[in-house]
C-alpha cells in the first residue's frame, strides 16, 4: 500500500472520528495528523516503488528510441524490480498492452517534457481506435505528474482545473437522464 493510501485512510479516519464527536473539522490539522502518523517503514516503501517507477520508465524510454544496450542499463535492472518477473507486456505493468474497449471516456493531461508523452500518445490512439471518448492534452514544458505543484505552478491549478471540468462535462449529462 503507498504512502498516498495510508495517508488518505488515516485522513478519512480523523474526518469520521470528529463528526462522530461533533467537532469541526479543520481539514489542514486532520491532513497534518495523518502525515505525521507516516511510519519511516511507509516513507522507505514510497520511496523504493518512485525509484521502481522511474526506472521501468527509463527502460521503456530507452526502449523505444532503439537503444539495443536497453536491457544492460540501470533502469532495465530497475524495471525487474517493478516487473518482479513477470512479461513487460503485460496488461498489468502498463495500459498499452491492455484491451481499452469499453473505457469511461478519459482524459489524459501529458507534459511535453516528461518520459511518458509517446506512451500518453500511444494510449490515446490506442482509445480512439476501440472508440473510446479520449480527450489528449500536452502540456508545453510541463514535466511528469506537475499537478501536484498547484500551490506553486499556475500550469498545475489550470490543469486541475480542466480535470474538474472534464468530469463535470461528463457527469452532468447523466444525471439529467
Amino acid at each position: 500500500m503507498s504512502c498516498a493510501h495510508i495517508a488518505n485512510r488515516q485522513l478519512s479516519r480523523i474526518i469520521r472520528a470528529r463528526r462522530v464527536l461533533g467537532r469541526r473539522t479543520r481539514l489542514g490539522d486532520a491532513a497534518q495528523a495523518a502525515g505525521r502518523r507516516l511510519s519511516s517503514a511507509g516513507r522507505r516503501r514510497r520511496a523504493f516503488a518512485l525509484d521502481r517507477s522511474r526506472a521501468y520508465r527509463q527502460f521503456l524510454a530507452a526502449k523505444h528510441r532503439g537503444r539495443s544496450d536497453a536491457a544492460g542499463t540501470e533502469g532495465a535492472r530497475l524495471a525487474s524490480y517493478y516487473l518482479a518477473g513477470a512479461d513487460p507486456r503485460t496488461p498489468y505493468a502498463s495500459p498499452l498492452y491492455a484491451d481499452p474497449t469499453g473505457l469511461p471516456p478519459t482524459l489524459i493531461q501529458v507534459g511535453s517534457d516528461e518520459i511518458l508523452l509517446d506512451d500518453s500518445v500511444r494510449m490515446a490512439e490506442r482509445m480512439r481506435a476501440a472508440r473510446c471518448q479520449v480527450e489528449l492534452e500536452i502540456w508545453p514544458r510541463m514535466p511528469h505528474a506537475w499537478q501536484v505543484w498547484a500551490r506553486v505552478l499556475p500550469e498545475a491549478r489550470a490543469a486541475i482545473e480542466r480535470v474538474g471540468a472534464f468530469v463535470k462535462s461528463k457527469v452532468e449529462p447523466q444525471a439529467v437522464r
